[in-house]
């Protein structure tokens, strides 16, 4: 059964990629499409992108990572779109499937390839989440009860307890950025699966992983509005924050402990059963 982490390890984890036989096809077949692409200037793309984080910089901080996330959900929508469209347009699936590899491994491997241009950019990804994920450990300190400093306690004790509540808070982050990424991974690829043409499912997947992303956003200001929240930002700030950090860290952030607590787990429970729903989802639009 594939879950989260799971799919995380098999689509990100080029090393073990390698391994894969379908991995090693795909690789070759997309950097030949990439090899007919004029390269840029790299100290062109030096400048402008330095250029481009300080302006965000200044406007304001999370705005970097939602940029940076945007243009990962974009070319990662369409990159993977065309995983299993182009193959069947091309009339060349049903012969890839009667190979002796498993679906699954087929799937990722080539949703894996699809990804490998798009390497370095997760690298910035993953250390734009883990700075976040400090952040937001720091924030999870605000659960930390009062009479463990306003009373005689044992001094590991006070050492201990806010270290445990920073790191499950920034863990906990990680996974819920980790489970989101991997479901918009997931609805591009479902999109692939299930479209006639690569055509229409670059369109698709385009459209679907921002409805992911936009959905993740809707669900945690519903929440927000539904629960008694006495919060001193605006609704635009908000958004940017759910943009950036997701629904995780805005419940920390806002929610009392026993809210926050319940929130966190019903989002991680209700988002990985859509994971594992999408997956199997996914393997049956492939088959047809």
């Amino acid at each position: 059964m594939m879950n989260t982490w799971t799919l995380a390890h098999y689509l990100t984890d080029f090393a073990l990629s390698f391994t894969n036989p379908v991995f090693a096809r795909e690789r070759r077949r997309i950097s030949d499409r990439l090899i007919s692409v004029p390269p840029l200037n790299p100290w062109l793309v030096f400048v402008i992108g330095w250029a481009a984080a300080a302006l965000l910089l200044a406007l304001n901080l999370l705005l970097i990572l939602v940029a940076v996330l945007a243009i990962w959900t974009l070319l990662a929508g369409l990159m993977l779109s065309r995983t299993v469209a182009t193959e069947r347009q091309a009339g060349t699936w049903d012969m890839l499937r009667l190979t002796p590899l498993h679906l699954d491994t087929i799937l990722i491997g080539k949703a894996s390839a699809a990804l490998w241009p798009l390497r370095y950019l997760l690298i910035v990804v993953r250390g734009l989440l883990v700075l976040a994920a400090v952040g937001v450990g720091v924030i999870s300190l605000r659960f930390v009860p009062d009479i463990l400093f306003t009373q005689s306690v044992w001094l590991p004790l006070i050492c201990v307890v806010p270290l445990g509540m920073a790191v499950l808070g920034a863990a906990v982050f990680l996974f819920d950025r980790v489970q989101q990424l991997v479901l918009i991974a997931l609805a591009a690829l479902a999109a692939s699966a299930a479209s006639p043409s690569g055509r229409v499912a670059m369109v698709g997947a385009a459209a679907v992983v921002f409805v992911v992303w936009l959905l993740d956003i809707c669900v945690a200001m519903i929440v927000l509005v539904v629960l008694p929240v006495r919060t001193t930002t605006t609704i635009g700030s908000d958004v940017i924050g759910l943009a950036a950090l997701g629904s995780t860290a805005h419940y920390l952030r806002v929610l009392p402990f026993g809210q926050a607590a319940l929130a966190v787990g019903v989002t991680l429970a209700a988002r990985e059963i859509t994971v594992r729903t999408l997956w199997r989802w996914t393997l049956h639009a492939a088959r047809s």
